[in-house]
């Protein structure tokens, strides 16, 4: 293998191969296997495809990783880690089948005894073959493909540490990188803004202003606006409306027996073997090993509850020898619900496992489902048979509501009252943001039909009447209409181009006096300011918030005016000089050094590794199943 790895470790295919390789360490699972079950697939890249099946497996696998680490924790901070858990998976796994096939195409691969002996030094205690099949069991694979993960593993790290090499930077290198790091940088600079000439500009000129304005009408465009009357119709007011006969309650209670039936249940005992979160490789070998023992001592006649006595780690049971009571579906994870209920005349589960730990249970008693009396239930059948029909109902109540209204040529006002229902009113003409409390998009819904004076609106599942009774169309406004704004934003336009103008004098100045701002002549209100002791990985603030004027800054090697000219920042003009260069102490350096090295060079592996990954993505053919973001 490494004879093939030198063969290609100075060609472009090559490193473009370990980086990708080197990538995937930075996401989850390992199998880059071609897994073919059914004709559907989650993820294909070019020919090979990963099923849902082996998708929502390892989907698991990081939700079991997130359990051990976070422990009593995972259900307050993994929601916000899981937010984009698909998205993530699928980038892995596109990610894995990207560098598979490069893999293929070089011939790379790990040795029968590599894989032996990575396998070997998960059993720091000493390696058997009941102690690796029980390992294949707990982590449900076969060896075929828990022996092909891990020689992925072995091909990723030895390539993860030769592009770690590829990347590092000699002593020499990362000592100038470092020096330029922790030089610091003193600076002085001049701000102008329009702020500070605005009071100097002159009122424009009828003819200025005219032309001003109708270069700019655009941005003086009013929004569309409406005032209007409406009457709200809300299911949950009207659902006694809605018939509902004997007939129906039966036929819904046939067609919902499940949903009126006591669930299924099974009565448990449990043991439970802990893993504290975080725990080693090494530490749930170890506890998989006991929980097998337990297994093996159950399965020759010894007591359960003696077992809970010596075993399991759940205090709260283990008084009750391991008794937790009825269990019914959908109150533990599948998998274990699977087994339980699979033992409904009594009996011992295998091994199973969460991010908890591991566990062992016994079956003892069960209950079927069964219906409950329809008497009992009736009520609470018509009320579902109410809420599910009333909003159809309503809305064809409305619309007849509707027919009437405009046949009678009333206003909505007239028509409420007549009809004893409430209307309300937004009198004010409002631009589309503005709605009447707890209506919210309402007002957007009535502009966008603003052409019909009397509406129908379905908002959520509310139907409501809308009667238009004042509307102003999008328009531009007259000069007049909106001259005091015109005069101050050609005002502050001219005070702008001003504050330019006189920072490109001061430049000048400055760049006659040798860099100096000793004998320059500020205008009133502004100030020579300064900032000290910068470093290139100071936060930018003020001018040194653009990124054109952090480098011009940190490129420069001794003092003097930065940039070619004046530099112009979120609406300022900045003049600027570096003032004061001051290098980091020699001793301080190389105490830094070794650390700065191994951090850069982490970094820039990453950096290539990204950058290659992207590479490969552009001449693969790629498809996600829309339907993995969607379980």
């Amino acid at each position: 293998m490494l004879q093939t790895i030198h063969r290609y470790y100075r060609s472009v295919l090559g490193a473009a191969m370990i980086g990708a390789i080197s990538l995937s360490m930075l996401f989850f699972g390992t199998n880059f296997g071609d897994s073919r079950q059914g004709d559907q697939y989650a993820v294909k890249v070019d020919e090979h495809t990963v099923s849902f099946a082996d998708f929502n497996s390892r989907k698991r696998e990081v939700q079991d990783q997130l359990r051990r680490s976070l422990g009593p924790n995972y259900f307050q901070i993994a929601g916000q880690l899981l937010q984009n858990l698909d998205r993530q998976l699928v980038e892995s796994i596109i990610d894995e089948q990207l560098i598979s096939k490069q893999a293929e195409q070089f011939e790379l691969y790990a040795g029968k005894e590599e894989i032996q002996a990575q396998i070997r030094a998960m059993f720091p205690n000493g390696f058997s073959m009941s102690q690796y099949r029980n390992l294949l069991t707990n982590l449900g694979t076969t060896a075929a493909a828990f022996e092909y993960r891990v020689s992925q593993d072995v091909v990723r790290g030895d390539y993860a540490s030769i592009l770690q090499d590829v990347s590092r930077s000699s002593k020499r290198e990362a000592s100038e990188l470092l020096k330029e790091e922790e030089t610091s940088y003193d600076i002085e600079f001049v701000a102008l803004s329009a702020d500070t000439f605005e009071a100097s500009i002159d009122t424009p000129s009828e003819e200025d202003l005219t032309a001003y304005y109708e270069e700019n009408a655009t941005d003086y465009e009013t929004a569309p606006e409406v005032a209007y009357r409406f009457v709200v119709f809300d299911p949950k007011n009207f659902g006694h409306l809605v018939e509902v006969t004997d007939g129906d309650i039966e036929f819904y209670y046939s067609e919902n027996e499940r949903k009126y039936s006591t669930p299924e249940r099974v009565r448990v005992r449990q043991i439970q073997l802990a893993l504290e979160p975080g725990a080693t490789p090494d530490k749930e070998v170890g506890v998989s090993a006991l929980a097998d023992e337990i297994h093996d001592k159950l399965l020759q006649g010894e007591p359960f509850s003696e077992l809970v006595a010596t075993y399991s780690d759940d205090q709260k049971s283990k008084k009750a020898g391991g008794d937790i009571g009825w269990i019914k579906r959908g109150d533990l994870e599948p998998k274990f619900e699977k087994e339980l209920f699979e033992k409904k005349d009594g009996g011992y589960t295998s091994v199973l496992r969460n991010g908890k730990g591991f566990f062992l249970y016994s079956v003892e008693d069960y209950e079927p489902s069964t219906p409950k009396p329809l008497e009992e239930v009736k009520n609470e059948i018509e009320g579902a048979i109410r809420k599910q029909e009333t909003p159809a109902f309503l809305s064809a109540h409305v619309e007849e509501l509707y027919d009437q209204w405009t046949s009678t040529g009333d206003s909505l006002e007239t028509f409420a009252k007549s009809n004893e229902l409430i209307s309300d009113v937004l009198a004010e003409l409002s631009e589309k943001s503005k709605d009447p409390e707890g209506y919210p998009g309402l007002t957007a819904k009535v502009i966008a039909d603003a052409s019909v004076d009397k509406q129908i609106i379905e908002l959520g599942d509310k139907s409501i009447l809308v009667e238009i009774i004042d509307f102003s169309d999008a328009h531009i406004p007259s000069l007049e209409t909106v001259r005091e704004r015109v005069v101050k934003d050609l005002k502050n336009e001219l005070a702008f181009a001003k504050a330019k103008q006189e920072a490109q004098s001061l430049y000048e100045m400055a760049a006659q006096n040798g860099g100096s701002f000793q004998t320059l002549e500020l205008p009133q209100g502004v100030a020579i300011e300064s900032k000290t002791d910068l470093k290139r990985q100071t936060p930018g603030a003020g001018p040194l918030s653009d990124p054109r004027a952090r480098s011009s800054v940190f490129a420069k090697r001794g003092s003097g005016l930065v940039s070619d000219g004046p530099l112009t920042v979120s609406g300022k003009h900045y003049v600027l000089r570096v003032s004061k260069i001051t290098p980091p102490k020699e001793e301080g350096l190389q105490e830094k050094l070794e650390e700065y090295r191994e951090t850069a060079t982490t970094q820039l592996a990453k950096n290539l590794s990204l950058s290659l990954s992207n590479q490969l993505r552009k001449n693969a053919v790629i498809d996600v199943n829309s339907a993995v973001y969607n379980q």
